[in-house]
């Protein structure tokens, strides 16, 4: 079952990529129908406070009056934080290019580590407020495996596996274009289905939730703060060997 399901979305994954996406054919049809006719079983409610990093600090320059300057450097208010300007939008992991939605965390950690910073960097931590409790999808949420024997409840199991796997797999920059066609197409049929945001697991903080709304005057940035970064460490494996 388990290699059946695989191969089945892989296809339903390159089909959307490299075919056509915008129309899905009949077997590509049924899976986004499984999808959204069980999607109320993650359904979550966020009622609490949620965090945005932005790399960078505000320079604010001081002119004394002995004809000295001094420079200050402030975190980035709050007016600010929010998502970027439409000539500064580019596509993501939720959002086509054009449309932005505004990228949250669930803690402030990881917030920071999905801007993948290097050691000393100066960045800024903003808290976000939502404005009132809002039904989102969570895509990671942990579901009991059914039995072997029921086939269509393990079918749909293993197909929301790789739904969460999809949602917070990394790529690297240049993989991007492609490889987020899926989780944006599936993002604007959970957004048509009345889901205001969804919650997906981090790609590079372990046990961290991403949140990404569809509206981002659902939150406000109430507070910003300074942060900087200390060391970096890296688990690597592979490589040459002397």
């Amino acid at each position: 079952m388990e290699s059946r399901v695989k191969d089945e979305w892989v296809q339903f994954c390159l089909l959307l990529q490299y075919v056509n996406r915008y129309h899905l054919n009949t077997e590509q049809e049924r899976i986004v129908d499984l999808l959204i006719n069980t999607a109320h079983e993650r359904s979550d409610t966020l009622d609490r406070s949620l965090f945005r990093a932005r790399l960078g600090l505000k320079e604010i320059v001081k002119n004394k009056q002995n004809g000295t300057v001094t420079v200050e450097y402030v975190p980035i208010p709050c007016g600010e934080m929010g998502i970027p300007p439409y000539s500064l939008n580019t596509e993501g992991r939720i959002n086509p290019r054009g449309i932005s939605y505004l990228y949250l965390s669930k803690d402030w950690k990881t917030a920071v580590a999905e801007l993948r910073p290097w050691p000393e960097a100066e960045l800024t931590v903003g808290t976000f407020v939502l404005k009132s409790e809002i039904k989102v999808l969570d895509v990671s949420k942990r579901m009991q495996a059914p039995r072997s024997d029921d086939e269509e409840k393990l079918r749909t199991y293993l197909i929301w596996k790789h739904v969460d796997r999809s949602f917070s797999i990394p790529y690297s920059k240049n993989e991007v274009p492609d490889n987020y066609v899926v989780t944006q197409y599936l993002a604007e049929r959970f957004k048509k289905a009345g889901f205001t945001g969804i919650v997906y697991s981090s790609s590079v903080m372990p046990k961290g939730k991403n949140v990404a709304l569809f509206n981002s005057a659902d939150a406000a940035c109430t507070k910003s703060y300074k942060c900087s970064v200390g060391k970096v460490k890296y688990e690597l494996f592979g490589g040459p060997y002397v």
